[in-house]
C-alpha cells in the first residue's frame, strides 16, 4: 500500500463555493499597545470567510474587526473575522459572530457577482482611472510596507538631449 489511500482527496468539493473579487479590506487588530491597522486586498469571498493578500501577516487565529469594500454594495461590509490559514501573505478569513443581516448582505453581493457580466475594456479603464485618482496618503503610524515611492518615481525620464527618454535626436541616435 502506497499510503494515498488513507489521505485526502487534493480536490475535494468546498464546503461553500468562492466568488473571486478583487477589492480592499481593511482590518483592525486590537493589541496590548492599541489597535493596529492592516491594509489589503480580498482576493475572494464565500458565504462563511473571505481570502485576502494583506501588506502584513497575522497569526493564525487571530481575530480582526474587517471592513471589505465590495463594488456591488453601496456601504462596505464590516464584520469580525478569524485568521484560519495562512501562506506568507496570503490570509485566509472565517466570518465569527455575523449576525443574519451581514449573512444577508453576503449572500445579496455572491448572487449579484455570479450574475454580472465580464466588464468591458472600457469599463476596465475607467475603474482604473477611478483607483488611480483616490488618495492614497498614509498616516506613518498606518505605514503598512517598507518601500515608499516619490511622487516624481514614475516620471519620464529625459536622455541627454533633453527629451523623454527614448526619443531620437537630429542625427538618430538617442
Amino acid at each position: 500500500m502506497d499510503g494515498s489511500a488513507s489521505a485526502p482527496k487534493q480536490e475535494m468539493a468546498r464546503r461553500l463555493p468562492r466568488h473571486d473579487t478583487d477589492n480592499r479590506v481593511v482590518l483592525t487588530v486590537e493589541k496590548p499597545d492599541g489597535a493596529e491597522k492592516v491594509r489589503g486586498r480580498a482576493s475572494n469571498i464565500s458565504e462563511a470567510g473571505f481570502g485576502a493578500v494583506l501588506a502584513g501577516e497575522l497569526e493564525i487565529g487571530t481575530v480582526a474587526h474587517a471592513k471589505l469594500v465590495l463594488q456591488l454594495l453601496a456601504e462596505p461590509l464590516e464584520v469580525t473575522a478569524q485568521v484560519k490559514n495562512r501562506h506568507g501573505f496570503s490570509h485566509g478569513f472565517a466570518f465569527v459572530e455575523i449576525t443574519a443581516e451581514q449573512r444577508r448582505i453576503v449572500m445579496r453581493y455572491l448572487r449579484a457577482a455570479s450574475q454580472e457580466e465580464a466588464i468591458t475594456a472600457a469599463e476596465a479603464m475607467a475603474l482604473t482611472a477611478e483607483h488611480v485618482a483616490e488618495p492614497h496618503e498614509v498616516e506613518p503610524h498606518e505605514a503598512t510596507g517598507k518601500f515608499r515611492f516619490s511622487p516624481g518615481a514614475y516620471a519620464p525620464k529625459a536622455n541627454a538631449n533633453g527629451g523623454p527618454e527614448g526619443t531620437k535626436n537630429e542625427d538618430g541616435g538617442e
